[in-house]
């Protein structure tokens, strides 16, 4: 049954909207929403299995995981090729003590890595990443490109991660600028599509699911 609803106002997603999810607990406070509980407390409903594990990215039976350890650089080098990737427009800045303290790349407006491959037809991605500047521009975090396929990105005039298929831009998961988070989205023709959001402790802070007719796989090439 329905465990919280929510209307938005003079936005492109402008209505009424019903949530089903049992780890709905609280409104995210965003300017244009407004939201109501059904329920008094979510606090003890165990997590779905479907939700991505995050103690560990690289799990080790990914279609692709990459993380920064692996590149090999000074601070503040240029990072052209990571993994089989390489760079797009400006490549992105090699950060030894970046997001976390941890090895991190540096990406610009302008920066991006690519790769020509084939992915799968179902895909759960994840990223460990922060926002460092105000809303303004879409940010592609990963994905297959623009308006076709599938990419987890930020939107353009809302501090809120995307799990954005076709022209969906939605489910959407809020972030607050200067704070690390891992950002993860499904995107599925046989169950919705769902967006997550985690601490660095890997707890769970938001998560939505969205059945929009536009949020399903085409399949296509990176």
């Amino acid at each position: 049954g329905a465990t919280a609803c929510e209307t938005i106002c003079c936005l492109y997603n402008q209505g009424c909207y019903v949530h089903t999810s049992t780890l709905i607990t609280q409104g995210n406070s965003l300017a244009n929403y407004s939201c109501w509980l059904a329920v008094p407390s979510v606090s003890n409903t165990p997590t779905p299995s479907v939700s991505p594990s995050i103690s560990k990215l690289c799990q080790g039976d990914e279609w692709i995981c990459l993380t920064a350890d692996d590149i090999t650089g000074t601070e503040g080098s240029s990072v052209s090729s990571w993994s089989g990737f390489t760079s797009l427009y400006d490549a992105p800045i090699l950060r030894k003590t970046g997001v976390n303290n941890l090895p991190s790349l540096e990406f610009n407006a302008n920066s991006a890595l690519k790769k020509a491959d084939v992915t799968p037809s179902v895909v759960t991605a994840c990223a460990f990443a922060m926002f460092t500047d105000t809303i303004g521009a879409w940010n592609q975090i990963v994905g297959q490109g623009h308006d076709q396929y599938w990419v987890l990105r930020r939107y353009t005039t809302q501090n809120v991660v995307t799990m954005h298929t076709q022209n969906s831009n939605e489910p959407y998961v809020p972030y607050n600028v200067n704070t690390p988070y891992v950002f993860c989205g499904r995107a599925s023709s046989s169950v919705p599509n769902t967006a997550w959001a985690f601490n660095v402790n890997g707890n769970m802070v938001s998560t939505v699911s969205s059945s929009c007719s536009q949020c399903f796989i085409v399949g296509a090439h990176v």
